[in-house]
């Protein structure tokens, strides 16, 4: 017994030369072939329940699954989509929305889930024109936003609807191939460096930029997840535009786990779907976890059967994480760190007395420390930008090969943006972002757009936006203004401009404060890490 204990320990990560290193594991030949996996485990469990409706409780089995992805991926090879093409997705969560994806997977295709919760024509536009998707299928929340933008592109793009109010809803492409076609499919061979995922991160501009994984680096996030033999129940808060819906979604298929599928979650939902169907993990972002830890409502549900909760994508405080263990009384608290372009790079069980902690380096992963400015490595406790080498980095940004450049260096290694630590034990502390981007909820606002509306008004001389805490919402937009002398602008006009240019989670919802001087760098730059650290001091005091 001994023996077989001793071989399910996980060795624990080393420091050599002061690079974390995760310990490594062989992932199986083939381990990339997504697509045929998910394919055989819908044949070898058909009568499996793989989700359920939260609002209805309507069932879906393995069997369903797969003949509607296999027919989907008939219909799409009819139209001619085949390795290396990209299939849009834009759809909030439902039984269907994940079906097209994996229909892709199968005829080694690139996905491209958009951003659903915030899509206007600009950004509709944007995406048809930099990835040049053979298809999208869309819901009906997204369907005029997108038929007036590819009008005004005069595009062709076709457009399957999850929806019978459109032309072309995805029921009546399913109709097309036949029982025989169907039961005669086989998945396209596929290479493990072969593009998989185009998924949206934010820039410096106003719009995104694509992280693109091949099949490997994608995989790699799923393949360690070794499967369980006792019967889990999953429930998840984002969408399949962010790499945690993804995964929520492919390591219950392959980890053969039930969904309990359901749009716009709020915090009493989840808890009155944790008991009504006795969920047993449970995912989410650091500023749910902060909602739930001032969600009174929850308290009234039995959440007993939870054995697994985890957050990321976020700074949770000691308070909070407290709350989440007194709350979940029979769940273990994970947190994961780490980014759309490199996946998960620290993580671990939260627990006394580090609790603010990431945790430790993740398998097959290197983590390192570095000074900002001379790249220079840092020891334990030392304060610097965090860096990580990885298998599940993405290959590039697509089209972008600045943006490229600018976060991955010649030796292969991610710069976070991400300031921290890491202790004398490898447990690493997220302090504050380097970067610029401020992360309202489950958006990333871009400060330079809102500067620039800004910076166009008169009377402004010099004006920066930087993220205020917030306890709900992770972060805000807040904006320091300065006025050309002799010069009068209110903060009506800022707000006003704001509101008519951009788009609704770029609004000041941080507020404006006016300097008689802004704080500056060594190199004469605006000094954004003085403003953040007043921006944190308001937080504080309200």
């Amino acid at each position: 017994m001994a023996a077989k204990q001793q071989t399910r320990e996980i060795p624990k990560p080393v420091c050599v030369d002061r690079i974390w290193k995760g310990f490594k594991i062989s992932l199986p030949e083939g381990f990339f072939k997504i697509g045929e996996k998910i394919y055989a485990q819908f044949k070898k469990f058909p009568d499996f329940v793989a989700q359920i409706d939260g609002a209805s409780g309507k069932k879906d089995t393995y069997e369903c699954m797969g003949d509607r992805s296999i027919r989907c991926a008939l219909w799409l090879k009819e139209l001619g989509v085949g390795r290396g093409d990209v299939v849009g997705l834009c759809s909030n969560n439902h039984m269907d929305s994940c079906i097209p994806m994996i229909a892709s997977f199968y005829l080694g295709a690139i996905s491209n889930p958009w951003w659903d919760s915030c899509l206007n024509e600009d950004l509709v536009m944007y995406f048809v024109k930099t990835t040049n998707p053979k298809v999208l299928f869309c819901d009906e929340d997204n369907a005029e936003t997108i038929i007036k933008a590819l009008k005004k592109m005069e595009s062709s793009l076709p457009v399957v609807f999850f929806s019978e109010k459109f032309n072309m809803p995805f029921q009546d492409i399913l109709k097309a191939p036949s029982a025989e076609e169907v039961n005669k499919f086989e998945c396209t061979k596929i290479e493990a460096e072969d593009p998989m995922i185009i998924l949206y991160t934010s820039g410096t501009t106003s719009y995104p930029k694509g992280a693109l994984h091949t099949y490997q680096s994608f995989v790699s996030m799923i393949s360690y997840h070794r499967p369980d033999t006792t019967p889990q129940i999953v429930l998840w808060f984002s969408g399949l535009c962010w790499m945690s819906g993804l995964l929520a979604v492919f390591r219950s298929i392959m980890a053969k786990a039930t969904m309990i599928v359901y749009h716009n979650l709020s915090e009493e939902d989840a808890c009155r779907l944790v008991e009504k169907y006795k969920v047993t993990r449970m995912s989410m972002g650091a500023s749910t976890a902060n909602r739930f830890s001032k969600t009174k409502e929850a308290w009234k549900y039995d959440v007993s059967s939870l054995k697994i909760v985890s957050y990321g994508g976020g700074i949770a405080i000691k308070e909070v994480i407290e709350a989440l263990k007194s709350l979940f009384k029979n769940a273990d608290i994970y947190v994961a760190y780490g980014s759309t372009e490199c996946g998960a790079a620290t993580g671990g069980k939260v627990d006394a007395p580090k609790l603010t902690s990431c945790g430790k380096v993740f398998f097959n992963t290197e983590v390192k420390v570095v000074d900002p400015e001379t790249n220079r490595i840092m020891g334990p406790n030392e304060q610097g930008e965090l860096c990580c080498r990885t298998l599940m980095l993405m290959t590039r940004y697509w089209n972008n090969p600045t943006a490229t450049e600018e976060v991955i260096d010649s030796e292969g290694w991610y710069h976070t943006g991400d300031l921290g630590y890491y202790d004398e034990d490898g447990d690493f502390f997220i302090v504050e972002r380097i970067k610029e981007l401020i992360k309202y909820r489950l958006h990333h606002v871009p400060p330079a757009a809102i500067e620039n509306v800004i910076q166009e008004l008169p009377g402004i001389a010099e004006v920066a936006v930087v993220a205020k805490p917030s306890f709900e919402d992770l972060e805000l937009p807040m904006a320091f203004v300065t006025r050309v002398p002799g010069m009068q602008v209110t903060e009506t006009e800022i707000h006003e401009a704001v509101e008519k240019n951009l788009q609704d989670r770029m609004k000041l919802r941080g507020g404006i404060c006016f300097l008689d001087k802004m704080p500056y760098t060594i190199s004469k730059k605006i000094s954004k890490r003085e403003l953040r650290a007043m921006a944190k001091n308001m937080a504080k005091k309200a």
